[in-house]
Parts: structure tokens; sequence; C-alpha cells
């Protein structure tokens, strides 16, 4: 685990170097595996894959080449109940509680699904992103237990508890240090990015009835708050690729009863769009 490192990485002998990058979104985070699965489809393979949040989930079975069918199946079987088990020391603790809920069973779905269980076991390279609440600044995992790493950079405070890491400071949400770690991709030494930035309406108002429904809302906000100042520029580069679907309805970060729609809507969405960038694209589909 380390804070963001420059240049450690390059792409080898001047070849062309893919990374993917998902962002956080609670359950929007099905539609990244519509776009691993159009990736399938069109034979294109990630030399590197990166995620923040739920999109680190996503990442590390992606890594781990899990097929997108599979995926797929877990995150239509996914509900709220499956991710998040009642943190009953709430009743003792009450407010000096860390969180409303554990993080226990999304570290058993992590263990149980991966057929790997260490990053130097994948077979494609793995990068998540999670935040030190010491500096307030990214921090990289690519190193250890992917069962760790993918926990701590899920843990929504408030709702998840913090993990303290190997430096003895908690670590929560990766998406509040970088949601969508393009940058980061492209100091690994990838020449080309596919990005997807999981939403599904920016300007529908989200339903906010419950305590849960306004947490995942603001923490949305506040995740996003950086890619908007840097989304011009990455739009600008012809070797990016950058995913922001619209789907023009709200769908609650923690509602997780829709994922087998959204994969289907994030293929629907990606797939033209990846075919026409990498028309433009011929060292990709050269590989």
């Amino acid at each position: 685990m380390t804070k963001h490192s420059r240049g450690e990485r390059t792409a080898e002998n001047g070849g062309s170097r893919l990374a993917v990058v998902f962002s956080g979104g609670g359950s929007k985070g099905a539609l990244q595996v519509g776009l691993y699965r159009a990736m399938v489809d069109m034979g294109l393979r990630a030399d590197l894959v990166l995620g923040a949040s739920v999109g680190a989930l996503n990442a590390a079975f992606v890594a781990a080449a899990v097929g997108p069918d599979v995926l797929a199946a877990g995150w239509a079987d996914l509900s709220f109940r499956r991710l998040f088990g009642f943190n009953w020391r709430i009743l003792l603790r009450g407010s000096a509680a860390a969180s409303l809920f554990s993080s226990a069973r999304l570290r058993r779905i992590v263990c149980d699904g991966l057929p790997v269980q260490r990053f130097d076991e994948l077979p494609t390279p793995l990068t998540v992103i999670t935040t030190h609440m010491g500096l307030g600044e990214a921090c990289v995992w690519e190193r250890g237990n992917i069962a760790d790493a993918v926990v701590t950079s899920c843990a929504i405070p408030g709702l998840l508890p913090p993990v303290f890491a190997h430096d003895g400071i908690p670590h929560i949400d990766g998406s509040l240090a970088d949601n969508l770690p393009i940058d980061l991709a492209r100091e690994r030494g990838a020449t080309h990015v596919i990005a997807m930035h999981c939403r599904t309406c920016a300007a529908c108002v989200p339903r906010a009835t419950h305590l849960r429904d306004v947490l995942g809302a603001a923490f949305g906000i506040a995740a996003d708050c950086r890619l908007r100042m840097m989304e011009n520029r990455y739009r600008a580069d012809p070797n990016v690729l950058l995913l922001q679907p619209e789907l023009g309805e709200a769908v609650a970060t923690l509602d997780f009863s829709q994922g087998e729609r959204l994969v289907q809507q994030g293929y629907d969405y990606a797939a033209p769009r990846l075919e026409e960038w990498l028309a433009h694209q011929p060292t990709l589909r050269s590989r």
C-alpha cells in the first residue's frame, strides 16, 4: 500500500498498454459489468485494471479473469441484505460505534467469488484505491490480500467501518480521494484507457426517503466533485474513452435490486461507443 506515485511502470517495448478504470457508484456498478461483457465480445483484453469503491470490487473480478456471465449472475443475485449485515455493536455503543453495518458479508462475497486471494496470483495486474483518513489522500493497494483491499476501498463512511491498514491509520472508501483513477493508470504505463464513471442520470433527483438513501446520494456527490473538474481533459484525449451512462432515471446508490437490468443497459450503452473508439485505435485492434 502506497500513496500515488509516478512512473512506476512503463509500456513494454513501446507497445500499447490498455488500462480499464472503474469508478465508485454503489448499485450502479452493475453498469461496469456490461462494459466488461462488451470488451470480451470484441476480443479486447486489459493489461491492468484499476478501481475505487464498488469499482474495486468489479476490477478484482476482471483482473482474476472471472467471466462476464459469472460476474453478471452475481450482480443479478445481489441485494442490500446480502452485502450489508447489521452491526449489532451499535446497540451497545450507540453513536460511538464505527458504522451502521458490518463488512463481513462483503468480504465473504469477495473471498468466495475470486479464484485467487492475493494480488500476485492475479493474471492481470490490479490496483485498488482507498482514502487515507489521516492525510486525506488516495492510497494504492497492489500487494497482499485482495479482499482486504476491496473491503477497505468500499468502506462508505457511516455505513461500513473504516479499516486500519498496515500503517496503523484508518482508511475509507477510495472514491472520496480518487473516484476514477485515470491519471494513475497513465502513471502505471497505460497508453490507452477505458474508464466508466457509474451514473444513470446526472440531472435526475435521487430518492432520499431513508437514511441510507441520503448517505448514498450525499456520498456520490462528494465523490464526483474531482471528476467534474477533470472530465473535459479526459474527453479531449483520443486515447481515453470516458463512459458516463445517461439512462434518464435515478437509481439509488444502495438499491441492488436492479443488477440484471443495469448490466444489460451498461452493455447497450458501452458497446457502440467502444466499437466506434476502437475504429480509431489500430494498435489495440492488432494486438
